[in-house]
Parts: structure tokens; C-alpha cells; sequence
């Protein structure tokens, strides 16, 4: 379980920082301006940030394990429809799907780490 959680923040991280090495040939080959792009590079920590308290209580309701499974295939997602993004709507959609998963491994990691390991040693 740890090593699929370790995984799951690994996607997180190289899902989250992939756009910004490759901001250049991005907004040429979608035509995007740099306030444009920024949108996009800001449209996952917005969608995050008004996801997190949801999220929270989706988990307490339909589990850990169904929680992270879903934050893990909605980032899964993102990764997948920036890559057949065709303009500045389906890359900012795609972005902002990351930030609804991401919370769901954020939140429910920690989470279910102080379920597995015992407290009092």
C-alpha cells in the first residue's frame, strides 16, 4: 500500500510539473499568449483549492481506498487530455481536472498511512 501511495504522489508531481519545462513550444503549437498560458498554469492550484473540503468529505464517505483510486485516475486523466489538448479550453479543462483529483491523494494519503502504521511506538 505504501509503495502505491509513493506512486500515486510520484504521478502527482510529474503530472503537476510537466507543463512548465515545455510552456514554449506549448503556446506556440496551441497559439496561446503568455496571459493565456498562465490561466492554464493556474487554472489546477484554483480548482484545487475550491476542491479540498469536498474532497475531504468524499472520502470520510466513500472510503480510502475508493478515494485515492479516484484522485489517481482523475490525474491520470489530466495527464492524458493535455496530450490531445487542441486549444486553449481542453488544455485549461484538462489542467483543472488535476486539480480536482488532486486533493483525493493530498488528503487521502496521509490519510490512510495512519490507518496502516501503528501510533504508539
Amino acid at each position: 500500500m505504501l509503495a502505491g501511495l509513493w506512486l500515486a504522489y510520484l504521478s502527482f508531481g510529474l503530472i503537476q510539473g510537466g507543463i512548465p519545462p515545455l510552456i514554449g513550444p506549448i503556446s506556440e503549437q496551441l497559439q496561446l499568449g503568455r496571459s493565456a498560458m498562465g490561466s492554464v498554469l493556474g487554472a489546477w492550484p484554483l480548482v484545487y483549492i475550491a476542491t479540498s473540503i469536498p474532497a475531504g468529505a468524499l472520502i470520510d464517505r466513500f472510503g480510502l481506498r475508493r478515494s485515492v483510486t479516484a484522485g489517481i485516475i482523475l490525474i491520470s486523466l489530466s495527464g492524458l487530455l493535455r496530450a490531445v489538448a487542441v486549444d486553449y479550453g481542453t488544455l485549461f479543462l484538462a489542467v483543472a481536472v488535476f486539480g480536482v483529483g488532486g486533493p483525493f491523494i493530498s488528503i487521502g494519503a496521509p490519510k490512510l498511512i495512519s490507518t496502516l502504521f501503528d501510533q504508539h511506538n
